[in-house]
């Protein structure tokens, strides 16, 4: 996901040692809650890290196969190595 983060939020994280990639995964499978201000915040639960955590130990081995546009045409197990164009 692409996110602006203003001075004072990348001052707080530098502060903070709150990685980008952290940011980046709260984005995109946190929970969002409307906040007064017209803000909104959002956070991970311990039960979603530990159902992230699953997911990723069966990220090794699989492979998705896209288009130029990047569209998935098929996803599969490897089970040799991928081709790659020079």
């Amino acid at each position: 996901m692409n996110h602006r983060i203003s001075q004072h939020a990348r001052k707080r994280m530098q502060q903070r040692a709150i990685q980008p990639l952290l940011i980046t995964l709260i984005e995109e499978f946190g929970t969002r809650v409307r906040q007064k201000g017209n803000t909104e915040g959002a956070f991970v639960t311990h039960e979603m890290v530990r159902n992230l955590m699953v997911a990723v130990e069966r990220l090794p081995g699989v492979v998705l196969v896209t288009s130029d546009n990047g569209s998935v045409i098929t996803a599969m197990h490897q089970t040799q190595r991928i081709k790659r164009n020079p």
